[in-house]
């Protein structure tokens, strides 16, 4: 199974080009997401990103699963149990 987080950082690749930028879009390190890219790479079996000159771009498979991720991960989430953290809490209970 993919793993929404690297599907996330690949999403925020195709938007802004640039590891730098993607890190301080998502608060991690320009290492982190190159670790959560080459680990989605290792996932899927194939390349998901190719360097152009300082910039990174997207492969046909990147796009792919970039194009795809919105829906991937609403099915993901309608199938998820309910995290009770994020369900706002009363003085009577939850809601």
């Amino acid at each position: 199974m993919l793993d929404l987080g690297r599907l996330r950082v690949l999403r925020e690749l195709k938007l802004r080009g640039t590891l730098a930028a993607v890190a301080d879009a998502l608060g991690y390190t320009p290492s982190a997401v190159s670790q959560q890219l080459a680990q989605l790479q290792r996932d899927v079996g194939v390349p998901v990103v190719e360097r152009a000159g300082r910039r990174l771009r997207l492969t046909e498979a990147g796009e792919v699963l970039a194009e795809r991720e919105e829906g991937i991960v609403v099915r993901d989430i309608a199938d998820a149990p309910v995290d009770r953290r994020m369900v706002p809490w009363t003085r009577v209970g939850w809601r």
